[in-house]
């Protein structure tokens, strides 16, 4: 599985309050910053609170929206949001002028953003493209695989053309037009595309497709990264105790994390599970309405099913369908996936 790592790194802000004569700071995301405060008296009378409250509230929208880039399978979501993330920092550089970031700025934010594009687009195609490959490993027929693999390349190309449409702004902020895909992620999709049907050619197993891209990077034995897991659940645990959006986002890419390395102990593929049944648990709370709402992907689904299946526990792999389609736009996959589980019942 291969990473998105988003380009955002961590704007500070430090808030006065005028009544205590004392600072509290805003923290967002996981990279930790050394730069100095600045002084009360630069700014204290010249930013209002209101301006406070919206830059923390657009400071937690960039965080939501970064861990759903990090996770998605789904171009009209992974642009959209993307499309989003540049929205919300050009709003941030409003207030660069009061002086209340410390680290880095929303300005430098949006220059490493542009600079990662690329790498950070092409990391989504690979992410995507396993996950296509999986689905494909399901299927019965040559003809059927073969559909699937070339719909794929279609929608990921027709994704491309139009990266820009999936979010169109609010009307109010400013709103970016610029580039989301570049020349390199054209070329990248169309070798990845062309390595594809000739491995499909001459090997009708897609299992050495998917180890291609799982370990296309390495051939050495897989490791469990440590750090990341650090990482990842240094992230979770300052949500954990919380009923809230952020909890949800932050387990989530525990998920995909831990599902990695299953191979290597079976703990890895328990764990994988817990946190796909905590982010299934939060669906309800009212933090997480109104994405729900918005048609996002719930990975924690998809990858409980794909678990039940192949452990052969085919009454729960339908207990989890069930509930996906509560929730979960993609019920073609769904029924797709009952029907094929029921004839293994029937087996």
């Amino acid at each position: 599985m291969f990473w998105l790592i988003v380009v955002i790194v961590v704007i500070v802000i430090v808030v006065y309050k005028k009544k205590k004569k004392a600072n509290t700071t805003y923290k967002q995301h996981t990279e930790q910053h050394t730069s100095t405060p600045v002084s009360k008296s630069s700014y204290k009378s010249k930013i209002s609170s209101s301006e406070v409250a919206n830059a923390q509230y657009l400071m937690k929208q960039l965080n939501e929206s970064t861990n759903i880039v990090n996770s998605t399978t789904n171009p009209k979501t992974y642009f959209g949001r993307v499309n989003f993330i540049y929205d919300t920092l050009m709003e941030l550089t409003k207030y660069e002028k009061y002086g209340i970031y410390t680290g880095s700025t929303p300005t430098a934010d949006i220059e490493k953003l542009n600079r990662d594009l690329e790498s950070s687009v092409n990391a989504f195609v690979d992410r995507a493209y396993e996950a296509q490959l999986i689905k494909v490993c399901n299927l019965k027929t040559e003809k059927g695989k073969l559909n699937s693999l070339e719909k794929f390349f279609d929608s990921m190309y027709a994704a491309f053309d139009c990266a820009n449409t999936f979010w169109s702004g609010n009307g109010v902020r400013a709103h970016y037009t610029g580039p989301l895909i570049t020349a390199g992620n054209r070329a990248y999709l169309d070798a990845l595309h062309e390595d594809c049907m000739k491995a499909y050619g001459i090997d009708q197993d897609m299992t050495p497709l998917i180890n291609k891209v799982s370990h296309k990077a390495s051939k050495s034995e897989l490791v469990f990264d440590d750090t990341k897991e650090k990482e990842l659940i240094a992230e979770y645990n300052k949500y954990k105790n919380t009923s809230s959006s952020g909890a949800y986002y932050a387990a989530l890419p525990l998920i995909d994390f831990y599902y990695k390395y299953r191979s290597l102990d079976k703990k890895y593929l328990i764990l994988c599970m817990e946190y796909c049944n905590i982010c299934i648990s939060l669906l309800n709370i009212p933090d997480m309405q109104q994405y729900v709402s918005e048609g996002i992907v719930i990975p924690a689904f998809k990858k409980l099913v794909i678990i039940y299946d192949k452990k052969k526990e085919y009454k729960k792999a339908l207990e989890i369908i069930d509930k996906a389609i509560k929730y979960d736009r993609d019920t073609d996959y769904y029924e797709k996936k009952r029907a094929a589980i029921l004839k293994k019942m029937i087996k």
